[in-house]
């Protein structure tokens, strides 16, 4: 009989919550208990599932509030829907990531709704509020890169339990699991073949730095080390920023004419710049030149020569994000505080001749 009434209570009130808005507090228990006829510990019982499924959260001292989350059979178009904050569709790696999300996704019936950031700041939180107030049933993010994060939508987002997961990197002062690739390790494999090509003046070609860009940095320095070879400052340049390709041109420029015989950068894009200033210097890349990129995206094959790099394995960071949102949709209190790191791997081309 018991189960029965906490069966009964609990339908009756996501009754409620389909009428209710984001953040409406729900009556006492004591009150619950009056208004359905029940004692106070079926109501309790009913009330903590709800928490649990993230149709409810509750604030110390002060009560129990409404997510704006419906039920996965509830939804409008009666399935169940993950939402997907990334800064941009058409930068190289971001497909192999979104792919990853929707093919793990949709094996699970679950449609992903995806929207772009443009790395603003202002963009990620008015996305993320939307999609918390609209109902979803998880949410993956890759930060904005180069501004600092806007807390609040993602401290709504962690106090409701609606499942969150990070791709790519932290956002510092945010608990919540990240998927990312071992971008340490992907710079010291980038560095160490360069060593292992006689090379011994390497330089580092990057965007203005972020987490992202520093970790490589980091690996860079520590295959320089590994190899007893001494970081020279003049060899590293972070001025191979989006949108401003004269400027990197001539920031690359100027380091390969310190006597540079070999370039780790920091992506493949940042590579094209890398063939370019050397042929505005008329260095042969693969000969006198060795080039290694990072992301092995599809311009890889593209340059001439091909282009060594490291592969970030964008698929990969993606399946498991997608994993950790299921896991934590399913009950799995573990995944809300569980990290993945993917390990990258080299790809040799002729950009790097032994």
């Amino acid at each position: 009989m018991e189960r029965r009434l906490y069966d009964h209570v609990k339908e009756l009130l996501i009754e409620e919550l389909a009428g209710s808005q984001p953040g409406q507090r729900l009556p006492s228990r004591a009150a619950l208990a009056e208004r359905f006829g029940v004692n106070r510990t079926t109501v309790e019982r009913a009330v903590s599932e709800l928490i649990g499924e993230g149709l409810l959260y509750a604030r110390d001292k002060s009560g129990t509030y409404t997510t704006g989350r419906l039920p996965a059979a509830r939804h409008a178009e009666g399935g169940r829907r993950w939402a997907v904050v990334i800064p941009d569709i058409q930068h190289d790696t971001y497909p192999g990531i979104i792919r990853g999300i929707q093919d793990t996704a949709g094996g699970r019936g679950i449609d992903v709704i995806l929207s772009n950031t443009d790395n603003s700041v202002r963009r990620q939180t008015a996305c993320l509020e939307r999609f918390l107030e609209g109902g979803t049933d998880g949410i993956i993010l890759i930060p904005a890169v180069y501004e600092g994060t806007d807390l609040r939508p993602l401290m709504r987002i962690l106090e409701r339990r609606v499942p969150l997961v990070l791709c790519n990197r932290e956002v510092p002062g945010i608990q919540a699991p990240v998927v990312k690739s071992d971008n340490f390790l992907g710079g010291k494999l980038a560095v160490r073949h360069l060593v292992s090509t006689g090379r011994r003046r390497i330089a580092y070609v990057s965007p203005p730095i972020y987490q992202t860009s520093a970790e490589r940095y980091q690996g860079y320095l520590a295959a320089l080390a590994e190899n007893g070879l001494e970081q020279d400052p003049s060899l590293v340049s972070f001025a191979c920023a989006p949108g401003e390709p004269e400027n990197a041109l001539r920031a690359v420029t100027r380091l390969l004419q310190r006597r540079a015989d070999g370039v780790f950068c920091f992506n493949d894009a940042a590579a094209c710049v890398v063939y370019d200033a050397a042929a505005r210097l008329g260095r042969k890349v693969g000969r006198e030149l060795a080039v290694v990129g990072y992301d092995n995206t599809p311009l890889c094959e593209s340059f001439r020569p091909k282009l060594t790099t490291v592969d970030f394995r964008t698929y990969e960071v993606g399946r498991r994000a997608a994993e950790l949102i299921c896991a934590m949709t399913e009950g799995d209190e573990s995944a809300r505080r569980r990290s993945v790191v993917v390990e990258p791997s080299l790809i040799v081309r002729e950009s790097t001749p032994g």
